[in-house]
């Protein structure tokens, strides 16, 4: 299936919402109308409230880095940003005997031995893994902080290198030919809840149930196919899991 660009998706929803003829929208640069405006904004909002709905569970959010970036030695915390300008954060692997742990791995800069790194939530870190002095070797345990950075005890001895997957930041459509970066086969999603809510806007009710009934049904296999599994959930949501 083609994929959809934010002038496509906006000349779409002027025609799927009967308001506006697609061929008098040919810029979303260089907006010359109020209408056109509107759609555009209803258009970009979309996107993005589709992917903060699961942004932490979506599948085409999620990347694998594989030891190219690396800890610094002697210092216990990592930025997402040394990961990319564009990791939100760190998502661990789940352990394959289905045991509550969760880990990344790290391996040794000159040995290129590799180790597992067990995850524990912030809860049970704080006033435990950071008391007092902590002791310098080979990291066993890391924690997300609140501010989403990374901290390892003990603290690292070397420049350990970093296996593990990370979830990217919402991207935004800014111009014409940009693309969300999500299935394309699931790009009229985008233009179904734009269209909810200009409808919302625009006060035409029955519009917006006929928009709202296909943008469930569309988001249910989106669902199906994109949601990463529950056990992820476990470790991103806010419950315990050990």
């Amino acid at each position: 299936m083609t994929a959809l660009t934010r002038l496509t998706l906006t000349q779409r929803l002027g025609r799927w919402s009967g308001t506006k003829d697609p061929s008098e929208i040919t810029s979303t640069t260089a907006i010359d109308t109020l209408h056109v405006g509107n759609l555009v904004a209803f258009v970009d909002q979309a996107w993005l409230d589709i992917q903060l709905a699961q942004n932490s569970r979506w599948q085409w959010m999620r990347r694998q880095l594989l030891d190219t970036k690396a800890l610094t030695a002697s210092t216990k915390t990592l930025a997402m940003s040394v990961i990319s300008a564009t990791c939100r954060t760190i998502v661990p692997f789940i352990n394959h005997d289905m045991s509550p742990q969760r880990y990344i791995l790290l391996t040794h800069p000159v040995t290129d031995t590799v180790h597992k790194v067990e995850f524990v939530p912030y809860e049970y870190w704080r006033g435990y893994y950071d008391r007092g002095a902590r002791q310098t070797n080979k990291p066993t345990h890391f924690t997300l902080r609140p501010d989403n950075t990374a901290e390892f005890d003990p603290i690292p001895d070397a420049a350990y290198t970093i296996n593990c997957d990370w979830i990217t930041l919402p991207t935004e459509l800014t111009a014409d030919a940009t693309e969300p970066d999500m299935p394309d086969h699931f790009h009229m999603l985008i233009v179904w809840w734009a269209m909810v809510h200009l409808m919302d806007f625009d006060e035409k009710a029955s519009r917006y149930v006929t928009a709202n009934r296909q943008y469930k049904k569309m988001l249910n296999r989106l669902t199906i196919e994109q949601l990463a599994e529950d056990m992820h959930g476990e470790f991103l949501s806010t419950r315990p899991i050990y």
